[in-house]
C-alpha cells in the first residue's frame, strides 16, 4: 500500500475530510486532494508535518506500511500476556468477526479490506 492510502486511512480514522486534515497538518488547500487524484507520491515534509500534527501515528507504518497505524496498538503488542491473533484458529476469528460484525464495521481499516464503501 502506498502512503497516500495509508494517509487516507488515517483521514478515515479520524472521522475528517480532506480538507480539515490539510489544515491540521499545515498544508495548502487541495494538496493532498490532489496527490489522491493524480496518483503521484506524498513529499517527505508532508509526512513529517502529518507526523507532527498526529502524534500517535507510528512512523514507521506511515512511512512503509509495517506495523499498525497507532502506537497505541503496537505498544499492547510489546505485552507479553496479551492474547495475539497466531492463538485462535481461523474459525475461531471468523466466528467472532460475525458476532461481532457491526462493531468491526465502525473500523475504517476493516471495510477497507472487505470492500465496504468507507
Amino acid at each position: 500500500m502506498k502512503p497516500i492510502k495509508r494517509i487516507e486511512l488515517i483521514i478515515t480514522h479520524y472521522k475528517t475530510n480532506i480538507s480539515s486534515f490539510e489544515k491540521k497538518v499545515g498544508l495548502s488547500n487541495n494538496s493532498i486532494g490532489a496527490v489522491i487524484r493524480r496518483k503521484t507520491s506524498v513529499k517527505d515534509e508532508t509526512l513529517n508535518s502529518i507526523l507532527h500534527a498526529y502524534p500517535d501515528i507510528d512512523p514507521t507504518w506511515l512511512l512503509i506500511g509495517e506495523g499498525n497505524m497507532l502506537k497505541s496498538e503496537t505498544s499492547l503488542q510489546s505485552n507479553p500476556n496479551k492474547m495475539v491473533l497466531s492463538d485462535f484458529s481461523d474459525l475461531e476469528i471468523t466466528e467472532y468477526i460475525a458476532q461481532n460484525l457491526n462493531r468491526f464495521k465502525s473500523f475504517a481499516t476493516f471495510r477497507i479490506v472487505v470492500g465496504l464503501k468507507i
